[in-house]
């Protein structure tokens, strides 16, 4: 026991039995458990600890695939044990054997397709082999070690070659014949997923003899506190209409109305509010009802867009506004400021306490170690599905926690009912609560469709019933929630010139919502055109550094508020979760979810007796429509529902009704969970159903090759970039502290949170880099602007011709 380490500080003993035990506080899974047991085993590897000591050209010294070939040998002479150690009976149904070996062996790396790939690719196959061929069974005491932590019968590493053959070259063949035996696909690959995660973030804690758990240590303030202080900060809002009474009527429905569902057992449901209704608020209440049924849990509030994260967090923290850790963002934006201060403690004193602390926090960020988490869609959904280790660091923690989504139409459209129903089970399996929040929620039954079995998701989530829905459909014929009217703009030949000379008969604030970032540069010259004043004018799109965008969306408010016209022309990126009210709106032709929640934005606060919103079809010089080039191909038919149900005038309370019809048919058209990415089809159910972890942990929630690749420049001149640039010139990996570089590396990523504001992002034709701005460096995919004439605050980045870029 003290011959072998599995690390340069630590016996391999002590490290099995704290990543053992590690699991185990993680999830009740006995397979996962023995995953944990035998994970390491392979560092019983006489080159392995050669390496250890710091020995070079030791040879063959891997160890992951080595122990799972350890498992495979105990099972091999202990199948009548393993009823007893796995809590099931595997004799008829192995396929738990393959799942823990393949946790073993991808545990530094990604959990494989089992059906087709096994886990043993071909190269770590032919090294394996030659390894044992060379090397004695003196030499890998590996069953004996074993006996020191458990009895068992004891095995050989090296069996005979046919042996060897059928344990690990014939694996795949093996789960091939499994996988027809399994009589719950979806509860099996949760399984293996989630005990895969406990795992590797057990061994990843146990390695770096990190005993920090931020949930359960801020947890306590947020179960003493949550409810009283969200309950006083709603008293203390100000009370400016009638709105605001509706507002409050609408949370109290809704927290009596899940009460019920609570002591009945459920765990997701829905909540359609209309626009304006106060989402954020009720959700919070929510969360705070069922911390009152169940308290041990953490919450994850999830929103699809960087800039309503930030909304979401200023409203958080204005309610738990005296103790600093009870809230963190996570996203690609976001500031930590435990790291911040800690790095600062740091560079001051490079202390190993210090550098200890630090890892500590990197690992809580990295893993959602957190009691009350704002964060993207991104960061959760393609989480919930991934096999990346490092993206599965944080599945552990989604367990026991309340998911509040809100803006859920933001999804893909096939994606609504699958991750509804991919929730369901979650917070079934792991204690976990989930309210799916949007003003226009989606049709999440499952279609009654002939589909092929290993694609159906009936088959797959047989468990699955359509939640329940916590505030009543009569909300949307309150007369408050008619506040607009949607006109269509007759013409079938609209082109900028025309939408121009609309704007202009308009005397009032307006709001203009074009598809493309092209027509809305057009639009925006044209108007500048006129020689009208820059601030009554204003251009809003993604080639704006978010803090111009925000600084744009308070100048627009600010007018609005002091009675001053103002004419806002955006992209999609002002339609959902932004808190903004225009008495008039212009909204180019778009699915019926995204004029829903784009009108939302107009006459939001009920001031006006009706606010206008004016639907049309934009045309290129060609005469094609600008929507075609974001809802063309898979949504094409979304645009035509609009056009065949939005005809002469309809309010806003008709257009309840119009809503209705278009989710039943997205429901009854689409089929569920099939998602296109990069010009390929990923189906989702059908992943699951044959166990390919690594093709559905492709999935992506935004598409690179539809879009274009991403170019990010750093447009400021006040030496930003050079110190991003210095501290990446410090990062050396030949340094053999592990701690160090990730010392290094936070330094790296503080300054790139700390540039995040004053980054452009943009999405280029990969065939026409060239006609993007000059490049005056490049580090870490940041690109310092060559010319800082080339980005103004008015009219954004400055691009040679269009750059193939349309969002």
């Amino acid at each position: 026991m003290r011959t072998y380490n599995s690390h340069p500080d630590k016996l391999l003993g002590d490290h099995l039995r704290g990543v053992v035990d590690g699991t185990r506080r993680r999830t009740i899974s006995k397979a996962a458990e023995i995953a944990a047991l035998f994970h390491d085993l392979g560092k019983i590897n006489p080159n392995f600890q050669l390496k250890l000591q710091g020995e070079k050209n030791v040879g063959y010294s891997s160890h992951a695939y080595l122990s799972a070939l350890a498992w495979l040998c105990y099972c091999q002479t202990n199948k009548e044990n393993l009823k007893d150690l796995l809590g099931i009976d595997v004799s008829s149904d192995p396929s738990l054997i393959f799942s823990i070996a393949a946790m073993i062996a991808r545990h530094h790396g990604n959990l494989p397709n089992l059906e087709k790939d096994g886990f043993f690719k071909e190269r770590e196959q032919k090294n394996l082999r030659e390894f044992l061929e060379q090397t004695s069974s003196e030499d890998l005491p590996i069953s004996e070690f074993l006996q020191s932590l458990f009895e068992h019968h004891s095995f050989d590493i090296k069996p005979p070659r046919e042996v060897l053959d059928q344990l690990i070259f014939k694996f795949q063949d093996g789960f091939q014949r499994v996988l027809p035996r399994i009589a719950d696909p979806l509860d099996f690959f949760m399984n293996t997923q989630f005990g895969f995660a406990c795992m590797i973030e057990s061994d990843k804690r146990d390695a770096g003899s990190n005993a920090q758990f931020n949930k359960e240590a801020y947890g306590n303030y947020i179960k003493q506190n949550f409810t009283e202080r969200l309950e006083k900060y709603v008293q203390e809002l100000p009370r400016k209409s009638d709105f605001d009474s509706l507002r409050t009527e609408m949370r109290m429905q809704a927290v009596e109305s899940i009460r019920p569902q609570l002591a009945e057992g459920k765990r997701v449901f829905t909540l359609s509010a209309p626009t304006g209704a106060g989402k954020t608020l009720m959700l919070l209440n929510l969360a705070g009802e069922i911390l009152k049924h169940d308290g041990d849990l953490g919450i994850i509030y999830a929103l699809p867009f960087l800039s309503i994260t930030e909304q979401t967090e200023t409203i958080c923290k204005n309610i738990y506004y005296d103790e600093a850790h009870a809230v963190q963002r996570i996203d690609s934006k976001s500031e930590n400021k435990r790291i911040e201060e800690i790095q600062r403690s740091l560079d001051a004193n490079p202390s190993g306490d210090n550098l200890h602390k630090l890892m500590r926090e990197i690992f809580s960020e990295a893993t959602f170690d957190h009691p009350f988490i704002i964060t993207t869609f991104v960061q959760l959904f393609e989480a919930l599905v991934s096999n990346r280790n490092s993206t599965l660091l944080r599945l552990p923690n989604f367990a026991c926690s309340i998911f509040l989504l809100d803006e859920i139409q933001a999804l893909p459209p096939r994606l609504y009912t699958f991750f509804t129903a991919y929730l369901d089970e979650f917070c079934r399996k792991f204690n976990s609560y989930a309210v799916i929040s949007t003003a226009t929620m989606p049709y999440v039954e499952m279609p009654d469709k002939d589909i092929e079995d290993d694609e159906n998701p009936r088959k797959l989530f047989k468990r699955y019933m359509k939640p329940c829905e916590l505030l009543d459909k009569r909300f949307y014929e309150r007369d408050e929630f008619n506040r607009y009217r949607i006109k269509l703009v007759e013409g079938d030949n609209l082109h900028v010139e025309e939408l121009l000379s609309l704007i202009n008969q308009q005397s009032k604030s307006c709001l203009v919502i074009l598809n493309t970032i092209e027509d809305t540069k057009q639009l925006h010259t044209a108007l500048n055109d006129d020689d009208l004043s820059k601030d009554e004018y204003v251009l809003l799109n993604t080639h704006f550094t978010p803090n111009d965008r925000q600084r744009k969306i308070e100048l627009c408010k600010e007018r609005l508020a002091n009675k001053k016209r103002v004419i806002l022309i955006s992209t999609q990126l002002i339609e959902a979760g932004v808190d903004i009210d225009f008495p008039v709106l212009y909204r180019d032709v778009c699915p019926l979810p995204n004029l829903i929640q784009s009108a939302g934005r107009c006459n939001r606060n009920g001031k006006e007796t009706f606010g206008e919103v004016y639907l049309f079809e934009l045309k290129k010089a060609n005469g094609k429509p600008s929507s075609s080039l974001i809802y063309g191909r898979d949504l094409g038919w979304f645009l035509g529902f609009t056009k065949q149900h939005i005809k002469g005038t309809i309010t806003e309370k008709e257009m309840f009704a119009v809503q209705l019809k278009f989710f039943q048919k997205v429901g009854h058209d689409l089929q569920v969970g099939l998602h296109i990415q990069a010009g390929q089809e990923i189906k989702m159910v059908k992943c699951i159903n044959h166990m390919a972890f690594d093709d559905l942990g492709k999935f992506k929630l935004i598409d690179d090759e539809t879009f274009g690749v991403e170019l990010r420049y750093y447009v400021k001149e006040d030496g930003g970039f050079e110190e991003l640039q210095h501290r990446v010139e410090q990062l050396d990996y030949r340094v053999k502290d592990f701690n160090v570089i990730m010392h290094l590396k936070s330094r790296v990523e503080e300054q790139l949170r700390r540039m995040a504001g004053d980054i452009v992002a943009l999405r280029v034709n990969p065939n026409k880099q060239d006609q993007a701005p000059p490049s005056g460096g490049e580090v870490v995919g940041i690109r310092k602007l060559a010319n800082q004439e080339d980005y103004s605050s008015i009219n954004g980045i400055a691009l040679t011709g269009a750059c193939g870029v349309i969002i």
